[in-house]
């Protein structure tokens, strides 16, 4: 098994938004321009282990770059004063309240459109 990057989220929208780009330029005749380089991209995920509003938990797990830069972060690949690990009740209110803020967009209730 080797590791793969990320398919879901932010990094998704990034290359389908370049992708949809390149095509577009293509169409019109033009070489395609558009770059989303993992290696210039910051990556955050939040893993619930508790949920309730009054004693849940959840680890904040912040990298930068999702993909290694060997050359630019020799020790690690990654630049380590970016890299953050949180865990505690302030980690599941923002699951729960990112969950509810898909779940509202997801339904395109009004102002859905302002939801990043």
């Amino acid at each position: 098994m080797t590791p793969a990057i990320p398919r879901t989220g932010y990094t998704s929208e990034l290359t389908g938004k370049a992708a949809a780009l390149n095509v577009a330029e293509m169409i019109q005749g033009r070489e395609p321009c558009h770059t989303a380089s993992l290696a210039e991209t910051a990556g955050m995920c939040i893993a619930s282990m508790k949920n309730s509003w009054t004693s849940g938990q959840a680890a904040v797990i912040g990298i930068y770059p999702i993909v290694r830069n060997k050359e630019r972060y020799s020790e690690s690949g990654r630049d380590m004063k970016a890299a953050a690990v949180e865990m505690g009740l302030a980690g599941a209110w923002l699951k729960k309240g990112l969950h509810y803020a898909f779940l509202y967009k997801l339904s395109a209730k009004p102002f859905w459109k302002h939801i990043p």
